[in-house]
């Protein structure tokens, strides 16, 4: 979108008589306004972006933590996304493993694919995503998303299955 910004208002800007043209320079409009760079920063520079702030947090200091805990707390963070990561690359899969990371812990990223929506995207069946989904939550040890079914119900479905196999003769 800022492509097409800067695109658009360069156009405009050429399409003015001369004069105009050297008013909107003389006020500092001679170019489009993009506030933010690949950077993320205002103007690119990244003493501007809060990465570069090595003030503690004054909401942190109001809460009563101390550096030590905001420091802890991004030890705690990074030691987690470092664990989803290599859970990740570790995948046979690591695209269909990243949807159902989204989908096991209800990130509205896809605007609420289902199940059936990923396997199809990634062409492979429903009951793989499922499976997929279920060896997530407990590899990593957390609780299924309300948008996966309970174990009881799971079962249930497998045994419906493997009865409906029994009697067409398969």
């Amino acid at each position: 979108m800022d492509a097409e910004y800067k695109h658009a208002f360069s156009a405009h800007l050429s399409s003015l008589p001369p004069e105009e043209q050297e008013a909107f320079k003389l006020a500092g409009i001679d170019g489009p306004l993009v506030s933010y760079r690949g950077s993320g920063c205002p103007g690119g520079d990244i003493a501007e972006s809060s990465l570069a702030n090595h003030t503690p947090d004054i909401a942190d200091l109001i809460d009563g933590k101390t550096v030590e805990s905001a420091d802890a707390e991004t030890s705690y963070t990074t030691d987690g996304i470092c664990e989803v990561l290599s859970y990740i690359r570790s995948q046979p899969r690591p695209g269909l493993t990243i949807d159902c990371l989204a989908l096991v812990f209800n990130l509205p990223i896809y605007g609420g694919e289902s199940m059936t929506d990923l396997a199809t995207r990634h062409g492979v069946c429903k009951a793989a995503v499922s499976k997929r989904c279920v060896k997530i939550t407990k590899d990593l040890k957390i609780q299924p998303s309300r948008a996966m079914r309970s174990e009881k119900t799971r079962e249930a479905c497998r045994r419906a299955q493997i009865k409906k196999k029994k009697n067409s003769g398969s």
